[in-house]
């Protein structure tokens, strides 16, 4: 699969065997600021925290995950707290 991800649209191109599937290839009004947003909300809803937009369109765009594992590291620091809060534990 090929997809190139605009500010306002996502371009969705399936291939098989090294060669597109014209019949699969399609235009989604999905870009990268929902796609920003669909992480960060799934990233809140899976691990309780916040991301920057800018660390995930970072990562979106360059594939270099390096920074959104240190941000998650972040959160494994702050883990305890986290368990200690949500079940008032003393």
């Amino acid at each position: 699969m090929l997809v190139d991800i605009g500010n306002g649209t996502m371009n969705i191109m399936y291939i098989n065997n090294s060669r597109p599937l014209e019949k699969k290839c399609f235009t989604e009004k999905y870009g990268t600021h929902q796609c920003v947003l669909a992480v960060r909300e799934s990233l809140l809803k899976e691990l309780g925290t916040v991301v920057d937009d800018l660390v995930i369109e970072q990562v979106i765009r360059t594939r270099n995950c390096r920074i959104l594992v240190k941000n998650i590291f972040q959160l494994f620091v702050k883990l305890p707290e986290i368990i200690q809060k949500k079940f008032s534990i003393s």
